[in-house]
């Protein structure tokens, strides 16, 4: 009888028990929605704070920040040219974005100015004189962000000003802007809305009035922030604010009079703006918790920065559950302790709990643990700008010297003088070598710029002496080919220095994203790689091990670029597949060149759908790679076309200046002139498996150049090996 009643009791309780499991490990909409709410970000911005001025300076609630969060450097570009203006739009629209004509002409909606551009008024009033359309809720308005809308919707890559406020608006949450750097009455310079504001060009709460700025006779302009004012205005707004943005404009204001002062003067300044900062950030710590973020960055560098080659921002990040001692890093940059501005949006988003729109570029940053981070930031930093400041004339070097020693090929294979194109194949084996000898000097400590040079030549002049241990010609093209496909494999295996450290790769100043491997490695990578094939299948024959060989070493470098943690070059997987599926579609089917074609096309298909694949079966790696194949799934082709149409322009930015657009032209010039020379002379045919990987790297050339976003520098770097592998043909003994 117990035991029934036991049985009973259990019986009536069960259901309860299983339910209120679920509520526990699956809570309702409502209430996730509840929590996420609850979570807020306070944006401080220390506009002209330099990386340098975190270590030098005695600041303790700022170390204690970076001690308890997650520090960083920022990358800084902007759509346009740099400007306080640009920055600022750019953070708040998560992309490139410009801000208009007249970027610092935002006030209070019943705040009145009797000077500006377009004359007095109102907010309100210069709002509707400038936009033709009734004033916005809210207490903070951008006057100029009709304008601004219409320039970036015109000017490509697309982006959206005031997207991360129009995003959290969407989701029920309010924004907030505090503080401004005007110098003076009717001198208005207010960026801060800019990052908080919803495309209608409004914030919720907030002032940008000359109410939080104090007279100060010894400051830039006369006038410097009123913290204690900034601070009420914060308690006022912060339990409502899902964000704000506190803009306090003093280092805007010291930058701008700097050229006006004395070095004691300004240092003096600089000082007493660092404590003010200092202090900021002290009153601001205590205010966080798991769930309330803080953000402290800098949109723009010093004029004295930028002049000194410290063109990365800081970003410390602190509270909401950030790790301490933690450097920051994001898909954008695949580089720890660096992220760029279009990151930020993005990170902010994805605290709130609030999905990130499509017109976003950035992705939002995690926190990455590492033994020693300050120490660890700081080699990230020295390395970063030494390779920066050498690099342009390293790159420029390399590309002229190639372009005049194709050209000088061109006219040897032209005038039929192949003894000279033979004694030439030294020299064709540096400039293959080069992009090697280029990863392996990142190996070494930072240098000055001529000695980083003379190491580059010493380390090009090594690999080319060692490939003269091979006596026959063909095998030693076959190991320079195969030398080179191999070191790059595995810089991209190994990461962290030598494949972002490397000349030929990405700069985190100039701000491109990386994909794990540049345009330009990924070019080096499938030109050597395809052309190895073809020499170690025409040494092999016909046997079928090397057949094997050949196509699972391509297949290797398909999926290489492919896989999300490595290469996630989506552009450099497809060029792959292409690549591959031609020379094997050439060569294995003899003259039926309509089934070559049509294998062809099917294998780039198959490399799309592994792309494809693997980003269904690894969702939890982020990368630009598995968001599109979302915005895919989801039918967002408009977002889809949005990517494809940023892609385009920044390839056709890239062609107008670029280098690598002779060496792309030149080695056209000299496949050309092959072809034709080639049938004068009459000489006996390539082998097969040759003439399909040259076929195949010229066929890849223009396949990267159409689908990669600097896909120039993509085909240049690939054709340096299709120049070289005729050049080295042309010269063949007989």
């Amino acid at each position: 009888m117990k035991r029934h009643c036991r049985l009973h009791v259990v019986a009536r309780t069960f259901p309860l028990v299983v339910a209120l499991l679920l509520m526990a490990l699956f809570p309702s909409s409502e209430t996730a929605d509840a929590q996420q709410q609850q979570r807020q970000v306070i944006l401080l911005v220390a506009d002209r704070l330099s990386f340098s001025d975190l270590i030098d300076s005695s600041l303790p609630h700022l170390h204690e920040a970076e001690e308890d969060g997650a520090v960083g450097l920022m990358n800084i570009t902007t759509g346009g040219g740099i400007s306080d203006g640009n920055a600022y739009a750019t953070i708040g629209a998560g992309a490139k974005a410009v801000a208009g004509a007249l970027p610092g002409l935002t006030l209070d909606r019943n705040e009145f100015v009797s000077q500006t551009p377009v004359g007095a008024g109102s907010g309100s009033t210069l709002y509707r004189r400038l936009n033709g359309r009734s004033t916005p809720s809210g207490d903070v308005l951008v006057a100029g962000v009709g304008e601004a809308t219409q320039q970036n919707a015109s000017l490509p890559p697309k982006a959206v000003v005031g997207l991360l406020g129009e995003t959290i608006h969407r989701y029920g949450g309010t924004t907030a802007v505090i503080g401004n750097a005007d110098s003076g009455p009717d001198q208005l310079q207010r960026y801060g809305p800019w990052i908080g504001m919803d495309e209608a060009g409004a914030v919720d709460r907030g002032t940008v009035s000359a109410s939080v700025l104090q007279a100060q006779p010894t400051a830039a302009f006369g006038v410097e922030a009123d913290t204690a004012a900034i601070h009420r205005q914060l308690s006022a707004i912060l339990p409502q604010a899902t964000l704000t943005v506190i803009d306090p404009g003093d280092g805007i204001r010291l930058d701008r009079a700097a050229t006006a002062m004395s070095p004691q003067a300004y240092a003096q300044q600089k000082q007493h703006f660092l404590a003010s900062l200092d202090a900021t950030v002290g009153q601001l710590l205590p205010l966080l918790g798991p769930n309330r973020m803080l953000i402290i960055l800098s949109p723009v560098v010093s004029t004295q920065a930028w002049q000194e080659g410290e063109r990365l921002a800081p970003v410390i990040a602190v509270g909401g559950n950030i790790p301490p001692g933690t450097l920051w890093t994001s898909p954008t940059t695949r580089r720890t302790g660096i992220v760029q501005n279009v990151d930020i949006a993005p990170t902010i988003l994805y605290f709130l709990g609030m999905s990130q729109p499509a017109q976003m570029s950035g992705l939002p940053a995690t926190a990455v643990e590492v033994t020693y981070p300050l120490q660890t930031l700081h080699a990230v930093f020295d390395k970063t700008v030494t390779t920066y400041q050498t690099r342009g004339g390293v790159l420029a070097t390399y590309e002229w010297i190639l372009i005049i020693a194709f050209g000088i090929g061109t006219v040897l294979l032209l005038l039929g003088q192949r003894g000279l194109l033979r004694l030439l194949r030294p020299l064709w084996t540096a400039l293959a070598v080069v992009p090697l000898a280029m990863l392996t000097l990142t190996l070494s400590e930072p240098q000055p710029a001529w000695s980083d040079a003379l190491l580059l030549v010493g380390e090009t002049a090594g690999w080319t002496v060692l490939t003269f241990a091979v006596r026959d010609p063909v095998r030693r093209l076959l190991a320079i080919l195969g030398t080179v496909a191999l070191g790059v494999a595995a810089a991209v295996c190994a990461g962290d220095w030598p494949m972002y450290y490397a000349y030929l790769s990405f700069d985190p100043i100039v701000g491109v994203r990386n994909y794990g491997i540049s345009n330009e490695y990924m070019g080096v990578l499938i030109g050597s790689a395809l052309l190895a094939a073809g020499a170690g299948v025409s040494l092999g024959g016909a046997r079928r091990w090397v057949q094997m060989a050949a196509l699972g070493s391509l297949l290797g470098v398909l999926l290489l670029l492919a896989w999300p943690t490595l290469g996630t070059n989506a552009g450099g997987a497809i060029t792959a597949a292409f690549g591959t599926a031609l020379f094997f579609s050439l060569y294995l089917l003899k003259e039926r060149r309509w089934r070559a074609w049509a294998w062809t096309f099917a294998g780039a298909f198959g490399g799309v759908a592994l792309l494809v694949g693997i980003s269904v079966l690894l969702p939890g790696v982020a990368s630009h790679i598995g968001r599109a194949v979302g915005l895919l799934f989801r039918g967002d082709f408009s977002d889809i076309g949005n990517i494809i149409a940023r892609k385009w322009a920044a390839n056709m930015n890239v062609l107008g200046y670029s280098s690598w657009r002779w060496v792309a032209l030149i080695t056209l010039l000299l496949g050309a002139v092959a072809l034709w020379r080639g049938r004068l002379d009459h000489r006996r045919p390539l082998p097969r498996p040759w003439q399909s990987a040259i076929w195949a790297t010229g066929a890849a050339g223009v396949v990267a150049f159409l689908i990669n976003d600097t896909g120039v520098t993509a085909a240049g770097a690939m054709w340096i090996y299709l120049a070289i592998a005729i050049l080295w043909t042309a010269g063949k003994e007989k």
